[in-house]
């Protein structure tokens, strides 16, 4: 993983981040169907243990469980102590908004009050030990460990393209809409918006949108922090030079275009990676802007038509890679300076944004010129692509489906097979919250 995708915040340093980790370790090994004893004494059946989240937010994610006669789905969260959940901030913290099970070593909670977010939460006392008894295999599809090699690569490259062909549907709806430079920007911004801050960057766009495109072209730097509500008054914080007088320039600009006053936009904070910061990705869609224009979709069309797609790639992959003296040493205005550089946009960042902005955004583009040939090159561009394996989804995908060091895992080595394992994760597994039993795909194959 590139420096970009670090940050020292996610690194364990302290013996009780070491011990829940190891907790958490035991929990992504307890067999589905387990049964457990909440503190009152009711049972708890544990359809599903969840998806490990090695990132912020809640330890297991997209669980199911049967308590009290009711089928609940959600997230699951571990600690030594109850308690740990309020002195950990949880309770204040919008990302664990949906924790339907909390699983400690000790309950020291005892008398919780009603009415009080955690005193609906079932707790479960457990030790690692207690878990090591209870382990499943983690291995439980009951089709891709039987499949061979040539199967699989086909099955997740044609659902790949499946997931793909969707994306250009839509990017193609907003095309015939409302125009190839509207359209680009709708799926640029809420890429940009990772997983968190999708809507805020949607809003961002919205308000940004009134703005004739000649204006938009000529002063989209200002226009983006300033309708962000992020830019800070610079005679209010105290600010480092050169910061200082870039932020008063951007803001005198910002007011002598400004159409509308909006209120602020409420940026997700939690959960969400330092690096991954609204501030670094608005600076990202400057850079972006600079580099490609608002409107770049004719463009990038013309250079494929004429080059091979191999090529194409080669010369757009030199493009996207961002950097800003300020913000890559930065999260945001107020923060220290990082202990690393990292670029706004690094390379692996940029082939994210290759297979989820430019491929569905170009193979749309083809079909509205009704151009064969152009949608042919763009169909061979996830081929193309490399395999973002550091998807969260993906990880937890392939562990649960395959066993440990499987060597078929090697058709897993372009973007479009990643694609599909994602695509087939989502329609699956998602729908029945990792419950192998309910599973619609092992079903309708038996």
């Amino acid at each position: 993983m590139e420096n970009e995708n670090k940050s020292d915040s996610f690194v364990i340093h302290d013996p009780e981040a070491l011990y829940e980790a190891a907790f958490q370790s035991c929990w992504d090994h307890l067999a589905d169907g387990a049964v457990l004893t909440e503190s009152g004494g009711a049972r708890v059946e544990i359809l599903s243990r969840g998806e490990w989240n090695h990132e912020a937010g809640p330890d297991f994610k997209n669980a199911k469980i049967r308590y009290q006669g009711k089928i609940l789905r959600g997230d699951i969260e571990l600690h030594r102590k109850s308690s740990d959940y309020i002195r950990h901030g949880h309770l204040a913290d919008a990302a664990y908004a949906n924790v339907i099970l909390h699983v400690v070593e000790e309950d020291d909670l005892s008398g919780r009050e009603e009415g009080n977010a955690l005193a609906d939460i079932p707790v479960c006392r457990l030790s690692p030990g207690m878990l090591e008894r209870r382990a499943g295999n983690i291995c439980r599809c009951r089709i891709f460990p039987y499949m061979d090699r040539g199967q699989l690569r086909s099955f997740f490259t044609d659902a790949g393209m499946e997931r793909i062909q969707a994306k250009s549907t839509a990017v193609l709806e907003t095309l015939i809409r409302s125009g190839s430079g509207p359209a680009f920007r709708q799926v640029l911004f809420r890429a940009a918006g990772y997983k968190r801050n999708q809507d805020e960057f949607a809003e961002l766009l919205r308000r940004l949108e009134p703005y004739s495109p000649e204006v938009f072209q000529a002063h989209f730097e200002a226009l983006l922090w300033g309708e962000s509500t992020l830019l800070p008054d610079p005679a209010e914080l105290e600010l480092p030079d050169p910061i200082r007088s870039r932020v008063r320039l951007l803001w005198d600009e910002f007011w002598s275009l400004r159409l509308t006053a909006a209120p602020p936009i409420s940026w997700k904070r939690d959960a969400v990676r330092p690096l991954n910061s609204p501030e670094r990705r608005i600076t990202m869609l400057a850079e972006f802007l600079r580099q490609f224009s608002a409107d770049p979709l004719p463009a990038l069309a013309g250079e494929l038509r004429k080059l091979s797609p191999e090529m194409f790639l080669k010369q757009l992959r030199k493009k996207l890679v961002f950097s800003d003296p300020f913000w890559d040493t930065h999260c945001s205005f107020r923060a220290d300076e990082l202990p690393k550089k990292a670029a706004v946009l690094g390379s692996e960042r940029a082939e994210t944004l290759l297979i989820d902005v430019f491929v569905p955004s170009l193979l749309a583009f083809a079909k509205l010129d009704n151009d064969p040939e152009l949608e042919k090159k763009a169909l061979a561009l996830p081929l193309l692509l490399k395999a973002q394996k550091n998807n969260r989804v993906f990880k937890n995908a392939v562990r649960r489906w395959f066993p440990e060091n499987d060597p078929r895992l090697e058709i897993f080595d372009n973007a479009a097979a990643v694609q599909g394992c994602l695509h087939i994760h989502k329609r699956y597994c998602a729908d029945t919250a990792g419950d192998c039993v309910s599973c619609l795909l092992v079903n309708s194959a038996l």
